[in-house]
């Protein structure tokens, strides 16, 4: 979202979408618990996030259509090992850090366009132990989801039921002073108006 990297970070807001995937093993469910590898677990972060699915393959979407392209919206939660995106580690690439087993929990619910209305006016708010770490607008997001379907598709194919993530509002651990990452017992709350809430609790192998 505009916030988190505008604000909160060095970074220029890119001129397209900044896109990397995470394999299906690794999604966990709403309310399981979250068992984090040893490498991970030094700055594990959150990052709530509104989620949308994919409710047909799609490929070459044009701006006008690419809302008739999602089935619904879910809360999320992308779980980042932040050890591993510096430069001097990863070359700033975002996936190896993000895609350990179990790091994205997402639901409970896959809620109809109809019911949710405009997805970029939702109040999302991250709590961390009870302690509200994340509360902003789904209007902060950099790129609207009518944006990010035709880069996404562009040249290839998207296919049904792929869930998509659409980035995280400020707040998260990385950039608290000092640093908030989550820690052994800790309890992640995510939750998202009219799409309900997830909380899983996070134990360190």
């Amino acid at each position: 979202m505009r916030d988190m990297l505008a604000r909160q970070t060095y970074f220029n807001i890119p001129s397209q979408p900044v896109v990397f995937t995470k394999p299906a093993d690794l999604i966990a469910a709403p309310f399981d618990d979250i068992h984090v590898h040893a490498e991970a677990q030094s700055h594990l972060d959150y990052e709530g996030e509104l989620y949308f699915i994919f409710g047909k393959d799609c490929k070459d979407v044009i701006e006008s259509d690419a809302m008739d392209c999602v089935l619904g919206y879910t809360i999320g939660n992308d779980l980042s090992a932040r050890n591993y995106i510096p430069q001097e580690i990863s070359g700033f690439q975002m996936s190896y850090g993000k895609s350990f087993d179990a790091f994205a929990p997402f639901g409970p619910y896959i809620v109809h366009p109809r019911i949710v209305g405009d997805p970029h006016q939702l109040q999302l708010t991250t709590k961390v132990n009870g302690e509200i770490r994340q509360n902003e607008k789904t209007s902060d997001m950099i790129w609207k989801i009518h944006q990010i379907i035709p880069h996404l598709t562009r040249g290839r194919t998207v296919r049904a039921g792929t869930v998509c993530m659409t980035g995280t509002p400020s707040g998260v651990g990385w950039f608290m002073h000092p640093t908030g990452y989550v820690k052994h017992g800790d309890e992640v709350e995510v939750t998202i108006e009219k799409l309900g809430s997830i909380k899983n609790k996070v134990f360190f192998l």
